[in-house]
């Protein structure tokens, strides 16, 4: 049976978590996934990757990361095909986005 509580968080408006827009590419991509966003404060970064189940497949900290444009790259050859969810945490605030993996 379908709860509300199965609904993915929406992410809040992008000006309101302190986290620019990012890019994800390429996207859609058979295995390496690179992660590019920019900070508007300095602090603590945390990438997970989720998967359409959302169970978590895959996490990156990055610990006193600098203000401005950073990139992460998710090396995602061994996962599944299929849809998967980046969410980046970043002073305590947080952006979602969708990444692809094809054949």
């Amino acid at each position: 049976k379908f709860h509300q509580s199965d609904l993915l968080e929406i992410p809040k408006k992008i000006e309101e978590v302190g986290i620019t827009p990012y890019n994800i590419y390429p996207n859609p991509s058979k295995d390496i996934v690179n992660i590019a966003f920019k900070l508007e404060e300095a602090g603590d970064v945390k990438v997970e990757i989720l998967d359409a189940m959302g169970r978590k497949v895959w996490e990156h900290e990055a610990k006193k990361q600098e203000i401005g444009t950073q990139k992460i790259t998710w090396q995602g050859k061994n996962a599944q095909r299929g849809l998967y969810f980046v969410h980046i945490l970043a002073n305590s605030k947080k952006e979602v986005r969708k990444v692809i993996l094809i054949e």
